[in-house]
């Protein structure tokens, strides 16, 4: 075991995390947990500001990851900044910003990070981000002391964690494997070593790519047949080797949907990825067929509610999401549309979108077709007769992932996607 580990444990040395979202927030918690202290580095002073407070834009941290933030950080554990400076001295980093940028794979964010940490001299740096494996040749990896480990919790899920989920990793070297090796178990049980670094950045990629084409099979189900789709999944989950798939408008978020073009990008003729490639084709055209359908069936509805920015309930993050989606098209149609979501503010829902905001419920009369996108649990938890007193009569509802199908039969013209879809 390498005398870093030691010293680790001990608190006479701390990793550095470049990235405070939610990868880089949770490597600090589980490091925390163990003693270890960590310098969260982030290059917005807002966000920085936030932790030094022992808060962060993680919607639900304590919940999913079982740790206080604020503890950690005012026990000096956790040391958040924004000033480069403050990560001199450090050995061992952890890499977990942004690798896409307008929905697409981008490298410039980890490029910049790695050419900020070679003046550094570090001994190890833990790729946490997900990557296409031609960056790894294009960025040099394999010349710095680097360990692609992609990160593959589900950050819904209390269940699987940086500590429970097997982590897949391979670094530049023997000797940077073992010390990889030995940093990472301190928080991480099981560990597998990939036979390269392209191999263990691909990993993570075919994940979400596989995922990916099924859900948009699903999708693709539910805008063809007149019957009820979400019956017929669920009867085919009742087989043991099949899982309960729901139907969607759009598959979203910077993980999934961007599996298939992470694994396209990778290939040495794409062209040949003919399923992933149409996955990818079909997800984007999936919402733009929805809203046709939507104002082509109520050509003269002018006034839409839009309930649900985020890509998956309860998380603040809107990329790639159904909603946004959704909100654009509608704008096309130059259709006047309110927006509302629990996690963002009226200025955030502005700024984002260019919609007026929608306060939620009382501002559900002004809409004459209201479009839940995502399930969150304030959506979930409206008692009826508070729907029934704000939505005024002859108000359509469309909603994506059944969040008020158990009221379909006391709310009027109300339509589930994937279930009552040929209104």
């Amino acid at each position: 075991m390498s005398d870093y580990i030691n010293k680790l444990r001990e608190g006479k040395m701390s990793i550095g995390i470049i990235g405070a979202g939610f990868i880089g927030t949770t490597t600090a918690l589980f490091y925390a947990h163990e003693g270890v202290k960590s310098v969260i580095y982030d290059i917005d002073p807002a966000k920085v500001q936030k932790y030094i407070f022992g808060k962060c834009d993680v919607i639900n941290l304590e919940q999913w990851s079982g740790f206080n933030l604020k503890e950690f950080v005012d026990n000096n554990l956790i040391l958040p900044t924004n000033n480069i400076n403050d990560l001199k001295g450090i050995k061992i980093f952890f890499v977990a910003v942004p690798t896409e940028k307008g929905g697409e794979p981008y490298d410039g964010y980890i490029k910049k990070v790695l050419e900020s940490l070679i003046p550094l001299k570090p001994e190890l740096i833990i790729i946490e981000s997900t990557i296409s494996p031609v960056w790894i040749k294009s960025l040099k990896m394999n010349e710095l002391p680097i360990c692609i480990a992609i990160r593959r919790d589900w950050f819904s899920n209390p269940s699987f964690t940086l500590k429970t989920i097997p982590r897949i990793y391979c670094a530049s070297n023997p000797k940077l494997n073992e010390l990889a090796y030995d940093v990472m178990s301190i928080v991480t049980d099981k560990l597998i070593k990939a036979s390269s670094m392209e191999v263990s950045a691909l990993v993570k990629s075919v994940e979400n790519a596989l995922w990916h084409v099924q859900l948009v099979a699903v999708q693709e189900l539910a805008t063809v047949f007149d019957c009820d789709v979400d019956e017929i999944l669920k009867l085919v989950a009742t087989h043991p080797q099949r899982i309960r798939y729901y139907s969607n408008i759009k598959v979203g978020g910077y993980c999934v949907p961007l599996g298939s073009k992470y694994v396209r990008d990778s290939a040495d003729h794409p062209e040949n990825l003919m399923l992933f490639t149409a996955a990818i084709e079909k997800n984007e055209r999936t919402p733009k067929q929805v809203v046709k359908h939507i104002v082509d069936h109520f050509p003269s509805y002018m006034e839409y509610g839009v309930l649900g920015l985020t890509y998956k309930n309860d998380l603040k993050v809107h990329t790639l999401s159904p909603g946004m989606a959704v909100i654009k098209e509608l704008q096309k149609y130059h259709k006047k549309v309110y927006v509302h979501d629990c996690f963002y503010t009226p200025d955030e829902v502005e700024k984002i979108t260019g919609c007026d905001y929608l306060y939620y419920p009382k501002d559900l009369g002004k809409c004459e077709i209201i479009i839940v996108t995502i399930d969150h649990k304030a959506y979930y938890e409206t008692p009826l007769w508070t729907l029934q007193d704000k939505i005024r009569p002859g108000t359509i509802i469309i909603d994506n992932l059944g969040v008020w199908s158990k009221y379909s039969g006391m709310l009027k013209n109300y339509i589930q996607f994937g279930k009552n879809w040929k209104f």
